[in-house]
């Protein structure tokens, strides 16, 4: 491997050995959430236990390293919107999870600091979506946090701030990757997070499955 030459990362389905690595991960990607809104090491074995084709992991090729996780569960586009994060997760076990329901959630995304700007963000919206039409959901929806909106909270309200986001003048390093990533915006949750720099809240956004067929 040459010097400075990124290496490969690849993206699996989260498995039981990977788990403690995804624990670790929350703390390092979310040091301002609350801890009992951190996932840990056998809350990750219990979503691989009832969704496992939901969870994933990037993997640094060359040193075997987990330097990334996302994951979810299936739920309706109702509950998402009348929960809060807390609730929504079950307290992070996901047992609110419904294998009928039509849409995929993504309760968590995290990437290690230093891989950032590579595209992994990309690559797991990327498999969310493969996942989404090989179940054939109705797609994906989004709680997200704005990590950047502490900057801008004396200034304006939380909904101006996801226009300006929305619009290109501002970016927010997760909701700008989401709309980059096909999503559009469909609200926001008030007291959603215990995070101080979203102020609590959480915006709603929804990918739409393109393939997906109706059952009649």
């Amino acid at each position: 491997m040459m010097l400075g030459v990124p290496t490969p990362i690849r993206i699996i389905n989260t498995r039981l050995e990977h788990t403690a690595a995804c624990a670790e991960l929350e703390h390092i990607c979310y040091p301002t959430l609350a801890e009992e809104e951190k996932f840990r090491a056998e809350q990750f074995e219990k979503h691989i236990a009832l969704f496992p084709e939901a969870q994933w992991v990037a993997i640094d090729e060359a040193s075997g390293r987990v330097v990334g996780a996302t994951g979810g569960f299936r739920t309706t586009k109702e509950a998402v919107q009348t929960h809060n994060f807390y609730e929504m997760t079950s307290d992070g076990w996901f047992t609110r999870h419904d294998p009928g329901a039509p849409y995929y959630h993504g309760a968590t995304m995290t990437v290690l600091p230093g891989y950032r700007g590579r595209g992994i963000a990309r690559l797991f919206y990327e498999a969310r979506k493969a996942m989404c039409r090989a179940l054939n959901l109705r797609g994906q929806i989004i709680c997200g946090m704005l990590p950047s909106y502490a900057k801008y909270a004396e200034s304006m309200s939380a909904s101006d701030y996801i226009r300006y986001v929305e619009a290109g003048f501002l970016f927010d390093p997760t909701l700008t990757v989401q709309i980059r990533n096909g999503f559009k915006v469909e609200g926001l949750l008030k007291d959603y997070f215990d995070d101080p720099p979203s102020r609590g809240w959480a915006v709603v956004a929804i990918w739409m499955n393109p393939d997906y067929t109706p059952a009649y």
